[in-house]
């Protein structure tokens, strides 16, 4: 809108002014409306944006606990510590074991003899070997032939140091050194020796490689409940099932390990659920209340998806079939029966002892109930917030629909984008109709004047007469 003139009626005496604004304010209501609206729209849409937020964290704590897998969780403990790490992969079965680490996987390290300086050439030749029957030839320059250009060379190789490392390592002393090239298998286990190792040419009379190898290639060997196992390296994954045991020194003796479900994690686990799931309850119910003293509760009220939202929770999470609840003799087919309970507000809480007790009672029926794939409570509930979130399968064209979240902000971006051009456009005729009136009243002042000046000479001219 543009700014108004002042000429303030000095030939009317009229507030010329005045009138304009008063008339550019009476045109520009409707504009206010408009802009009322899109800030209602800009809310709503930040605050369906805030809901969606608060769904997909719920989402995501149920995909992390919609499999056995993810849902339950286990503690080993070994009986001496210091031996093996114990990590937990998939679902064991709790029970006790015992564990002989019996020798540790290495890899082949093979050194020259010592040289009095690593930067001293030492002629020309080849170095060559075979590692896990690959044969690797490295040609090495005179003129770059120092022991610390010939490690270089060996790592250059693209094919040699895919299988080898070679450093060089003083292993005399400052005033008297012995520079050796050592050169290390890049793998554990027997099948990866380093055989047929060869130094030809010039080089062969300066530099050779001591027969004794530094380390040779071994095999990770532990005996895991009686049972001996050989591997290539120091993890044992799959021998007790469900749990990786990564050895990490010899035993003196067998050890044992037990393996048991950890209530506490699992607890903690559906805590963190809980309040992800309450934030989600406790949004609706703000904007969804209503009283006659206090109006509405928020500016999503009325809103459809909010009913869809809360619908799907407890359609996905807390709605049990009468048939298996009336059949289960256990107490494992409800959330009450197993130790949550949700109040009239679609809030959820936890009764500490009676989901202990059933957590003790029968594990397995326990996280079947939450855990099963197929039949989970948290598979249930991820499944039906896809249906707010993600997309739904595809139109007729074969273009993915959108989730329920994504179709009501795109509705509403739609509105804000629309309500922005009408209030533009609106603006735009008010310039229009402010500089009409301005035009209007400007040139009622110079008629004004003009008549003001003919009157005054009418008056000049009565009064000469007058005199005469």
């Amino acid at each position: 809108m543009t700014t108004s003139l002042s000429f303030g009626g000095l030939a009317s005496g009229l507030d010329t002014t005045a009138i304009i604004n008063a008339l550019v304010g009476a045109e520009a209501i409707p504009i206010k409306f408009e802009e009322k609206k899109q800030a209602v729209a800009e809310k709503k849409l930040s605050l369906i944006s805030s809901l969606q937020a608060l769904v997909v964290t719920v989402q995501e704590k149920a995909d992390a606990m919609k499999s056995l897998a993810g849902f339950l969780s286990h503690l080993v403990t070994p009986s001496q510590e210091g031996y093996a790490n114990f990590t937990v992969t998939g679902t064991p079965i709790s029970g006790s074991h015992t564990l002989e680490v019996i020798g540790l996987a290495a890899s082949e390290r093979r050194a020259t003899v010592g040289v009095a300086d690593a930067s001293v050439a030492l002629d020309g030749g080849t170095i060559s070997f075979t590692y896990n029957g690959t044969a690797h030839s490295i040609v090495i320059d005179p003129a770059s032939s120092s022991l610390n250009e010939i490690a270089a060379a060996i790592n250059g190789d693209a094919a040699a140091s895919a299988d080898v490392s070679a450093s060089v390592v003083n292993t005399g002393t400052e005033a008297n050194p012995s520079y050796q090239l050592v050169l290390a298998g890049n793998d554990t286990g027997e099948d990866f020796g380093i055989t047929g190792l060869a130094i030809t040419g010039s080089l062969a009379a300066n530099l050779s490689f001591d027969p004794i190898a530094l380390s040779t290639a071994s095999n990770g060997v532990a005996k895991i409940d009686g049972l001996t196992v050989n591997r290539s390296g120091n993890d044992f994954s799959d021998v007790v099932p469900g749990i990786t045991i990564d050895a990490i020194a010899v035993t003196t003796e067998p050890i044992t390990f037990g393996v048991t479900v950890d209530q506490e994690a699992i607890k903690k686990s559906l805590e963190e659920f809980v309040q992800a799931y309450n934030s989600v309850s406790s949004f609706i119910e703000i904007q969804s209340k209503f009283s006659e003293d206090e109006g509405v509760g928020g500016e999503l009220f009325g809103e459809r998806i909010l009913q869809t939202v809360r619908s799907r929770m407890y359609n996905g999470f807390i709605a049990a079939d009468p048939a298996v609840v009336m059949a289960d003799t256990e107490g494992y087919s409800s959330l009450s029966l197993v130790g949550i309970n949700i109040d009239q507000n679609g809030n959820l809480s936890i009764d500490d002892d009676k989901l202990g007790e059933k957590m003790s009672g029968d594990i397995d029926a326990f996280a079947g109930f939450f855990g099963d794939e197929t039949t989970g409570a948290f598979s249930k509930l991820s499944t039906e917030m896809d249906y707010l979130l993600d997309t739904t399968g595809d139109d007729i064209n074969g273009d993915p629909l959108s989730g329920l979240f994504d179709i009501r902000k795109d509705a509403l971006n739609s509105n804000i984008a629309d309500f922005k051009d009408r209030i533009i456009d609106m603006n735009y005729r008010l310039d229009k109709f402010e500089e009409s009136q301005v035009t209007k009243f400007a040139a009622l002042e110079v008629l004004m004047a003009k008549l003001q000046v003919q009157g005054s000479a009418v008056d000049n001219l009565s009064a000469l007469g007058f005199n005469q």
